[in-house]
């Protein structure tokens, strides 16, 4: 009986690691390049800021957005133990100098990303990013938004995603395309938000 127990529990950790993160996500628009790993914050640390890597060059190759950098915070302190992560980081731009932050007790709680829906001449993947700050078990709705303003507004704001009550955003990967030499460049092109219980924090 006991070497039973054993073996379900070792199956089931087994089958938990595989599965894959519990994720929204971007409509994809565009789909150039490829996805990143799912880069996480540390235990009981979940998203309270950002900001974007932009590429603002006024060219015949322009590609916007690059990247995104979002603070992760830990639930019971301010600011004395923050990280920082991205999924991956696009060839181009540069990153915006200023962090947007949710209100304190506020978490990430959803997104919408804008995206270049042109189907020819110079393709930009994804143009911006929002996301919405609210409380883990509040409303979901986009009245709390934090983001970047950007030179030019190009192409449509895809429908808005939240998080499931309870749950607020704690990781994210991205789908970037490298540099394509001569041929036309888009940087990021979607966004998959991971999220994390808040219910069993203490």
């Amino acid at each position: 009986m006991f070497c039973t127990v054993v073996i379900l529990a070792s199956l089931l950790l087994w089958i938990t690691a595989l599965s894959p993160p519990t994720v929204i996500k971007s409509p994809s628009l565009s789909n150039w390049g490829f996805w990143s790993k799912v880069e996480s914050c540390p235990s009981v640390s979940f998203v309270h800021g950002m900001r974007i890597k932009y590429d603002a060059a006024i060219s015949h190759d322009n590609t916007a957005l690059n990247a995104i950098q979002f603070v992760c915070k830990h639930h019971n302190q301010h600011f004395d133990n923050i990280t920082h992560i991205i999924g991956a980081d696009g060839p181009f731009g540069v990153w915006q100098i200023s962090f947007h932050y949710c209100s304190d007790g506020d978490y990430v709680i959803g997104f919408a990303l804008q995206s270049d829906t042109s189907s020819s001449g110079d393709g930009t993947g994804a143009n911006n990013f929002a996301a919405y700050c609210g409380k883990p078990d509040g409303s979901r709705n986009n009245l709390k938004l934090i983001k970047d303003d950007i030179p030019r507004e190009n192409g449509k704001w895809n429908d808005d995603q939240f998080c499931p009550l309870g749950q607020v955003v704690c990781g994210i990967r991205v789908q970037i395309e490298p540099n394509q030499g001569l041929a036309d460049d888009t940087g990021l092109n979607n966004v998959d938000l991971q999220w994390c219980d808040f219910t069993d924090v203490t």
